[in-house]
């Protein structure tokens, strides 16, 4: 994946487990873009786009991993995560 040199990847806990996250800011007066992607995939399989999306409208990029793909925690099946 290619990313602008201010963009961060990172792991973010998420009850038990992490999750990666990419996060390339942009301007705070517009709404973030956050990037889903198909079941099977992680950040990584966007490559360049999240950089070239950033660039060309000035919004703040988020994409991040499902559990078990990418940096974060490998999936659990006997844990469920339930969020505040």
């Amino acid at each position: 994946m290619t990313l602008p040199v201010d963009g961060t990847v990172s792991s973010v806990l998420i009850g038990p487990l992490n999750v990666e996250v990419v996060d390339l800011p942009g301007d705070p007066v517009l709404s973030a873009l956050v990037l889903l992607h198909e079941g099977l995939g992680s950040a990584r399989l966007w490559r360049d786009f999240p950089g070239a999306l950033n660039r060309a409208t000035g919004r703040r990029v988020i994409t991040y991993s499902r559990y078990g793909h990418g940096l974060g925690s490998a999936a659990d099946p006997s844990h469920t995560v339930v969020l505040p």
